[in-house]
């Protein structure tokens, strides 16, 4: 849907993150700012998942916890509904089981 260097809104897009049923993250930066930041964009589902999308920004940008991403923004991109979150530098739990293969419980947890 988006490509890297495509410009929405206040952020210049990176490059996908990855891709689901309902949504397509993408890693970009911040036109002003310079910081990078998740966009968590709709791509299927109509209204009632862009309103599921609304309704856990809007949860989650209330929680302030280390091991939860925060949500600061909600834009709109190409028509479709966006949450902007805290990007998080790291590797996915699939590249994680990836590299280390099943983890210890104590990691695990």
């Amino acid at each position: 849907m988006l490509a890297p260097d495509e410009i929405v809104d206040r952020f210049l897009i990176v490059e996908i993150l990855g891709a689901g049923g309902i949504a397509e993250v993408y890693k970009a930066r911040h036109r002003v700012l310079g910081s990078l930041h998740a966009l968590k964009v709709v791509t299927a589902g109509g209204s009632s998942v862009a309103r599921r999308l609304l309704r856990e920004g809007s949860i989650q940008a209330q929680l302030r916890h280390p091991n939860v991403v925060a949500v600061t923004d909600v834009i709109e991109v190409h028509g479709h509904t966006a949450l902007v979150l805290e990007y998080v530098e790291g590797v996915t739990l699939p590249g994680l089981l990836a590299q280390k293969g099943l983890l210890p419980l104590a990691e695990a947890l």
